[in-house]
């Protein structure tokens, strides 16, 4: 169980996150948002060429999101 949980702490932002907040996030970083995970690594957010939200994690690791705001009971999920 420890593994499972550290693997979802590496993808975990803190606070209710929607695609809205996101976007204003990374307008106001001048195209990109760092987003701490709760395991304390980051996660760096930018809008690329296709509008969709491109996050790259510190291994250079590149993911799109393909579904934002899939609101649950604790909080929002983005499918990527």
């Amino acid at each position: 169980h420890d593994a499972l949980r550290q693997l979802l702490a590496y993808h975990v932002v803190e606070g209710a996150v929607d695609a809205s907040e996101l976007g204003r996030r990374i307008e106001r970083g001048g195209g990109k948002a760092e987003l701490k995970t709760v395991a304390g690594s980051t996660l760096t957010a930018r809008t690329g060429s296709n509008e969709r939200v491109m996050l790259t994690d510190e291994r250079g690791n590149t993911a799109t999101v393909e579904t934002a705001d899939v609101r649950q009971s604790n909080g929002v999920v983005h499918g990527i």
